[in-house]
């Protein structure tokens, strides 16, 4: 039994997320994104912790947790139209969905752990002032205690 159960799956998540997305960064401020400014923000990522659940199962305990993953960019708000900051904003859908199957593939960079990842929901953008982009995505992660 994992003692560090959140600290080891974030570890993994951040760990692929980093390898996957070139020229992604973890952010400093990853609860509050208006927190870090424009240009420090350009191809971010945060991953949280979110709710979790005890599944019953015979021999081990199984729980099922929920982490967010948000991933940020920024743009000159001055320079861009509309169509330049959509064509971000979608670029950052498609990587959303590209890194999703990557984690469900590689068990989110902890095998010995994870049995299971699922459930993913992606949120609407966020158009922050200063020229940042921001959507976030959840996702559902069966694994072992």
């Amino acid at each position: 039994m994992s003692t560090t159960p959140i600290t080891n799956l974030i570890a993994g998540i951040e760990s692929k997320v980093g390898l996957f997305l070139t020229g992604f960064t973890k952010s400093s401020y990853g609860i509050d994104v208006s927190m870090n400014r424009s240009k420090a923000v350009s191809k971010t990522f945060a991953v949280l912790p979110k709710v979790s659940s005890q599944e019953d199962s015979i021999g081990a305990l199984v729980v099922n947790q929920d982490f967010s993953c948000r991933l940020c960019d920024s743009y000159n708000p001055g320079k861009l139209n509309d169509h330049d900051v959509q064509k971000i904003t979608n670029t950052l859908y498609d990587n959303i969905y590209a890194l999703y199957a990557y984690l469900v593939s590689t068990k989110c960079g902890v095998p010995e752990m994870v049995l299971n990842t699922f459930g993913l929901s992606v949120g609407s953008p966020e158009y922050l002032e200063d020229g940042v982009v921001a959507i976030e995505f959840t996702f559902t992660i069966k694994h072992r205690l």
